[in-house]
C-alpha cells in the first residue's frame, strides 16, 4: 500500500462508527404499550394483536407507533415523548 492510501484508510476507519444506533424507533412492543397506557401485560399484547388486526398484519409484523396512535387515540408527539424520557433512563 502506498503511504497515499494508508492515510485515506485510517482516515476512514477513523470517522466511520462500527454501529450507529437510530436516535427515534419507529416500532412499539407490548413493554411499551404497558407504559403508556398502565395496562398489564396480557391487556397490553391484546391491544397490538388487535392492531394488527385492523391493518391485516401478520403476528411476526411489527405495530408502528403511527399505527399504534391511530387506535387509542393517542396523539403522536405524545407517544414519542415518552420513548423518548424512557430511552433516556
Amino acid at each position: 500500500m502506498q503511504k497515499s492510501q494508508l492515510v485515506v484508510a485510517a482516515f476512514t476507519m477513523e470517522n466511520s462508527a462500527p454501529h450507529q444506533t437510530i436516535p427515534n424507533r419507529i416500532v412499539i412492543y407490548a413493554k411499551d404499550v404497558m407504559n403508556i397506557t398502565g395496562r398489564k401485560e396480557r391487556a397490553a399484547r391484546n391491544l397490538l394483536a388487535r392492531i394488527r388486526r385492523k391493518y391485516k398484519k401478520k403476528k411476526t409484523e411489527f405495530v408502528s407507533i403511527d399505527e399504534f396512535c391511530d387506535v387509542p387515540g393517542i396523539k403522536k408527539e405524545s407517544v414519542r415523548e415518552f420513548l423518548r424520557l424512557i430511552k433516556e433512563r
